[in-house]
């Protein structure tokens, strides 16, 4: 079994980290801390390689820590999104219900304004 280079492998010298969208996608999906547990894997990763001995470079921690940081933006994004969006739909659900209630209200008063003038003005 041959070694790996690493930095073919983690695509380090091209001009745009391709392996950091799946973390990045994930945490823009599913927030912070599953995007945290995608570095976690890649890390993990990283290690199991090491200590199979099929690493030999160094390990790339400014590489990983701009991963990091891209997921933890993606994930501070995706958290804000969805608080944003659960309170809409807090606020809309209870708009809803205020406007689905408003038409028994005013067919009651209905009611009550029909009485009222029956007794007022009994008809012929």
């Amino acid at each position: 079994m041959g070694r790996i280079d690493c930095g073919r492998a983690t695509r380090q010298s091209a001009e745009f980290p391709w392996l950091w969208i799946v973390p990045a996608v994930v945490a823009l999906r599913y927030g912070s801390v599953i995007g945290i547990v995608a570095v976690l894997t890649y890390f993990g990763g990283w290690l199991a390689f090491e200590v199979l001995q099929l690493i030999t470079t160094a390990f790339p921690k400014s590489y990983f820590l701009g991963g990091l940081i891209l997921v933890l933006l993606c994930g501070q994004f995706s958290d804000v999104w969805n608080s944003r969006q659960r309170r809409l739909r807090a606020v809309n659900a209870y708009l809803d219900e205020r406007l689905n209630s408003r038409p028994r209200a005013i067919s009651c008063c209905a009611c009550r304004m029909n009485a009222w003038s029956r007794t007022f003005w009994p008809s012929r």
